[in-house]
C-alpha cells in the first residue's frame, strides 16, 4: 500500500504544483514494468542476452537521420502472423486488380 501511495506522490510531483494523483491502472502497469526491469536486466546483463533494436528517425525529407529510438522486437509468432496477414492483402489486392475489381 505505501509503494501505491508514494507511486501516486511522485507522479503528482511530475504533474506540478498543486496536483493531485489518484493510484490507477497506468500506474500500477508502470510499477509492474519497472520491477520487471529491475529484475531481469542484471540477468540479462550477466547472460548476455540483452538485445536493444534502434529504429532511426529520419528528419524531414526522409535523407537523413534525426535521432533513433528503441523498440520492441516482435516475437516470432507475431511477426509470422503480420506476415501471413500482409501477404494475403496483397495476394487479394492482386486478384482484385486482375479480375477487375475483387467480388
Amino acid at each position: 500500500m505505501l509503494l501505491f501511495a508514494d507511486a501516486a506522490l511522485y507522479a503528482a510531483k511530475r504533474a506540478g504544483r498543486n496536483s493531485v494523483y489518484v493510484f490507477d491502472d497506468d500506474l500500477h502497469r508502470h510499477l509492474q514494468m519497472q520491477r520487471d526491469i529491475e529484475r531481469d536486466l542484471p540477468r540479462a546483463l550477466a547472460d548476455d542476452t540483452l538485445e536493444v533494436w534502434l529504429q532511426p528517425i529520419f528528419a524531414e525529407g526522409g535523407t537523413r537521420v534525426r535521432s533513433l529510438e528503441a523498440v520492441r522486437p516482435m516475437p516470432e509468432a507475431e511477426l509470422l502472423a503480420w506476415l501471413r496477414a500482409r501477404t494475403a492483402t496483397a495476394t487479394a489486392n492482386s486478384e482484385a486488380s486482375i479480375d477487375g475489381g475483387g467480388a
